[in-house]
């Protein structure tokens, strides 16, 4: 779980992120910290490095990558910040955790493909119907195409996250939200649209962010790993009901994924 907020100074459970990480098992980092968002603090270069300082300290003496996510927005500043912070700073790359950036326009994709060569991780966020509905798939398609390293992409469904909309005057209009299954809706375009290999579709929501986060006993279907497994039609890629109820009109009424105990010790499912 991510601790902290959009704004600096960020919100904590202890009063501290050290603090956090160090003592709260769960917490792996802080975010979503906005940049270049007029929802944001607009927060220094200064601001910015202390943070990152101390997720990585944290993140060395507990065990844990110690990382900081930020939430991009569309300002022209895009990630200027962090670039200066990568040249004028010792602070590696890897304690800078990107999202939204497949759908802030070409400006923030591009420098998307740059953080990546540069060794960065970049969040990309699954399309949404009523808002960029194929940007996430076409910027994964022009990366795979370009052979960028694409284990270095993640791709998450912003779930119950707000989607607001404005007029031309910057006037807040309405608000929507993502739902968790929009990952699933990215996974079947890539593969039944485009092609993809499942297991490289997948990717982005398992081994990727499970393998970047050091996430233990998770990302893959290994011996030893958690089982938590969402079983799929395989002509469709649609989810295999477990129960009745299940209707894929009805976004609410998702599957429920496999656990351990959720299987006999012949590996059949139990009810």
């Amino acid at each position: 779980m991510w601790t902290g907020s959009y704004r600096i100074p960020i919100v904590t459970l202890t009063g501290s992120l050290q603090q956090d990480l160090l003592l709260i098992d769960k917490v792996i980092g802080a975010g979503e910290l906005a940049l270049s968002d007029h929802r944001s603090s607009w927060p220094s270069k200064s601001d910015l490095v202390q943070l990152l300082s101390d997720a990585r300290v944290a993140g060395m003496l507990s065990g844990k990558l110690g990382v900081i996510h930020f939430h991009l927005g569309s300002a022209p500043t895009k990630i200027d910040l962090l670039w200066q912070i990568l040249n004028e700073t010792t602070i590696p790359i890897q304690h800078m955790y990107l999202t939204h950036m497949s759908s802030r326009g070409d400006d923030l994709i591009e420098e998307a493909r740059k953080w990546i060569k540069a060794g960065g991780m970049c969040d990309f966020t699954a399309d949404v119907n009523i808002i960029n509905e194929n940007a996430t798939v076409n910027t994964l398609n022009k990366f795979r195409a370009e052979k960028l390293p694409l284990k270095q992409i993640t791709v998450s469904s912003d779930a119950y996250g707000s989607f607001p909309k404005y007029d031309s005057s910057g006037r807040l209009a309405s608000y929507g939200m993502s739902l968790p299954d929009t990952i699933l809706r990215t996974i079947q375009t890539l593969v039944l649209k485009y092609s993809w290999p499942v297991e490289e579709a997948i990717q982005f929501s398992t081994s990727n962010p499970a393998t970047y986060l050091n996430l233990t006993g998770k990302g893959f279907l290994a011996e030893g790993y958690d089982a938590d497994i969402v079983v799929l039609n395989q002509t469709d890629l649609t989810p295999f009901p477990t129960s009745p109820q299940y209707s894929p009109q009805s976004p609410a009424s998702l599957p429920r994924t496999l656990h351990d105990d959720d299987l006999n010790d012949n590996g059949d499912l139990m009810d």
